[in-house]
């Protein structure tokens, strides 16, 4: 009776799981017949970055932009300086001017190449032409006294006054028309060269047209009062 009931109890089952499988195919062919996709399964969306698209970029993989070109710019163009008129000549300066007090030796007022034609006394250049005068006086005696005042006081020795009219004051009176460049009053001549010794010392070269220029010296005394030009060596 058991058994009978057991063997029952299975049959019943094996059926109720045959016709549970008919349905569920049955089930399934309806589905397919009407298109209807069976669903599939569920799929969560990830939140989480992908870690690729995230990723910082490398600067080794950033790519290479080529750096932006500029044009060069053009030279500019030379200025050419616009040539100015040429400077005017700077003047020398003009010398200190003298206080004349009336007594005092005056510098000399003549330049190289002058022709003298007057003088100024207390010049240098005044004993100059002095020298020619007395050159010519026809009087040999008064010529003489009149060169001998002319005379620079170290020039005075007795013996070398002896030796200057005996020789070099004969030889002036001899020569004295070589130094003469035209006629007037007083002899006119012609200054070659001024060389300033210094120390209040001025050497005149007069043309001479038959030689080499003559040099005569004009010196300073000192010691007289007020202290005058006088002739030093002057071979005129």
């Amino acid at each position: 009776m058991n058994r009978m009931q057991s063997l029952s109890s299975q049959h019943l089952t094996r059926a109720a799981l045959f016709l549970a499988a008919c349905l569920a195919f049955s089930a399934c062919k309806n589905g397919g017949d009407s298109g209807a996709q069976p669903a599939g399964p569920l799929t969560t969306t990830s939140t989480q970055p992908d870690p690729e698209a995230t990723a910082e970029a490398k600067p080794e993989d950033a790519p290479i932009r080529p750096a932006p070109t500029t044009q060069p710019e053009e030279p500019a163009a030379a200025v050419t300086p616009t040539p100015s008129a040429d400077p005017a000549p700077v003047a020398d300066p003009a010398p200190p001017a003298v206080v004349d007090d009336g007594t005092s030796p005056l510098p000399t007022q003549i330049a190289a190449g002058d022709i003298v034609r007057t003088t100024k006394e207390r010049t240098p250049e005044h004993m100059i032409q002095q020298v020619l005068v007395a050159a010519l006086e026809p009087d040999e005696e008064k010529g003489w006294q009149l060169f001998k005042s002319l005379l620079h006081t170290d020039e005075l020795h007795p013996n070398g006054l002896i030796t200057r009219r005996s020789m070099n004051f004969a030889a002036s009176r001899r020569k004295v028309h070589l130094f003469i460049a035209d006629k007037g009053d007083l002899p006119v001549f012609k200054v070659s060269r001024i060389l300033d010794e210094g120390d209040g010392t001025l050497r005149f070269f007069v043309h001479n047209p038959e030689s080499m220029p003559t040099p005569c010296t004009a010196r300073v005394d000192a010691n007289l009062t007020p202290p005058a030009w006088r002739v030093g060596l002057c071979s005129l």
